[in-house]
C-alpha cells in the first residue's frame, strides 16, 4: 500500500461464501477480516451496514442472487413474449 499498489479493495461474493462456510479454496481468515471491516461501514443514518461478518456475508449473497435473477429473467421474459406472439393467430376467430 505504501507504493500505491492497492488503491481500492472490497468484499466479494467469494469472501461471503467463505464466511458462510460454503467455500474453502482460498484464505477464509482474510475473507472474514474483509467482511468484518466492510460491515463496519456506515449507512446514511450513521448505522453500521451489518452487525456481524456473517450478516454482511448473507447480505452480499442475497444481493448477488437478486441481481442474477434479474439478469436471467429479463431476456427469458422477452423470449417468452416473442414465442407467444409468434403463436398468436393473425386474425382472431369470431365466436357467435
Amino acid at each position: 500500500m505504501a507504493r500505491g499498489l492497492v488503491m481500492l479493495a472490497g468484499a466479494t461474493p467469494s469472501d461471503a461464501s467463505h464466511v458462510l462456510g460454503r467455500l474453502s479454496c482460498w484464505d477464509g481468515a482474510a475473507a472474514e477480516k474483509a467482511l468484518r471491516l466492510f460491515s463496519r461501514k456506515r449507512n446514511g443514518r450513521g448505522e453500521r451496514i451489518a452487525p456481524t461478518p456473517q450478516a454482511m456475508a448473507q447480505a452480499v449473497i442475497d444481493q448477488l442472487t437478486a441481481q442474477t435473477v434479474d439478469c436471467l429473467r429479463k431476456p427469458l421474459l422477452t423470449r417468452i413474449r416473442a414465442i407467444s406472439a409468434a403463436k398468436r393467430p393473425r386474425c382472431w376467430p369470431v365466436i357467435p
